[in-house]
């Protein structure tokens, strides 16, 4: 089992709500990937309380632990594109539905 070291000489913060949120975009990713959207929406109800536990990480542990701060931008950049590719599937869904109604 590999340990997570710290960069610096002071002992690595908890990482546990980090890694909580980072495992919570994973799954809406694979359920996206799945096109299972009734999981995509259950999953998404877990993200308002992992966010919040992470706001409980002091900003300057993201500044003295580059890990932090990697972990954090790889679970930015994964909600965006679960986030853009449900907005996109959100207006085609959209304009199938006006296609439906004038049709």
């Amino acid at each position: 089992m590999t340990l997570l070291k710290s960069t610096t000489d002071q002992p690595l913060p908890d990482m546990r709500p980090l890694i909580r949120l980072r495992q919570i975009a994973q799954e809406i990713r694979q359920a996206l990937d799945g096109q299972n959207w009734e999981m995509v929406a259950h999953i998404s109800t877990l993200l308002p309380s992992a966010i919040e536990a992470c706001t409980s990480i002091p900003t300057e542990v993201f500044q003295k632990h580059p890990l932090f701060m990697e972990m954090a931008q790889e679970v930015f950049t994964l909600l965006n594109a679960c986030d853009t590719e449900m907005e996109e599937h959100k207006e085609r869904v959209a304009t199938e539905l006006s296609r439906l109604r004038i049709g």
